[in-house]
């Protein structure tokens, strides 16, 4: 009985390894193989904007737009842009709307967010970013830059309450919500002065807030001694036999004379 297992056992293991050999090919370890043809590498799609002559009157009037003048009434010593308080730079900007005049000398819920220190133009240099939330579902996000002593607002966008910002490389990224579970992005990037949104393909994104996973259900505990769930029917009683090759039977196992 005895050596009819381990036969049977050492077949098995020989077809296995057959087997194992066959799926992961013939050919030593550190080989070359060949795996066919490469897969064609697609292009990437150009856009190909509709109504063009609307589109390049569009992109016309932007290109007018005058550069920005700096802030009146206040001049910074160096090139450091830190030096300068945050709510004198907001106090001094002559494009704050009213509502943010207003949450400067305090209001329910208003705030001015601690200032950020980022070099989003590429010169080396950090600008300071800031936001004043206006305590209704809406607030103002605010870049300032330095520039041979004077400062100038880069950006002042209108963004919903409970956005989030970061800046990517010298790319900045609003995030704001847009429901319950999405959220839109829009990236600025550093031109002539100020930043301006990247239009394109890649201007806007909607991403997905990942949906809270359901709660794991309670699993019966196992009673050690009596090997099956406490609570409920008891699961099937399954043994375990060897199986026997053809013509043996289930019988006692003779002994052996001494």
């Amino acid at each position: 009985m005895t050596r009819w297992l381990s036969r049977t056992v050492l077949t098995w293991g020989v077809v296995v390894l057959a087997a194992v050999a066959a799926v992961s090919g013939c050919g030593a370890a550190g080989q070359l193989h060949d795996a066919g043809p490469a897969r064609p590498i697609a292009a990437r799609p150009i856009a190909q904007p509709l109504w063009a002559a609307e589109t390049s009157a569009a992109a016309a009037s932007e290109a007018t737009v005058p550069a920005p003048a700096p802030l009146p009434g206040i001049t910074v010593s160096g090139d450091d842009i830190r030096t300068v308080e945050v709510r004198s730079v907001l106090e001094k900007d002559p494009a704050l709307r009213a509502e943010e005049q207003k949450a400067l000398t305090g209001c329910q819920g208003c705030t001015v967010r601690p200032p950020e220190y980022r070099d989003v133009s590429g010169d080396g240099r950090v600008e300071l970013i800031t936001a004043v939330l206006t305590g209704s579902e809406t607030g103002y996000l605010h870049v300032y830059t330095l520039r041979d002593g004077r400062l100038y607002a880069a950006l002042a966008q209108r963004v919903v309450s409970g956005f989030t910002a970061e800046t990517v490389g010298q790319d900045l990224v609003v995030r704001e919500p847009n429901g319950s579970q999405v959220r839109t992005a829009t990236t600025y990037q550093w031109t002539d002065l100020r930043l301006a949104p990247l239009t394109g393909p890649a201007a806007d994104a909607t991403l997905c807030e990942p949906t809270p996973a359901p709660a794991p259900t309670a699993v019966p505990s196992v009673d050690p001694k009596a090997g099956r769930p406490k609570t409920g029917s008891p699961g099937p009683q399954v043994s375990i036999a060897p199986s026997l090759p053809p013509g043996k039977s289930s019988g006692p196992v003779p002994v052996k004379p001494s």
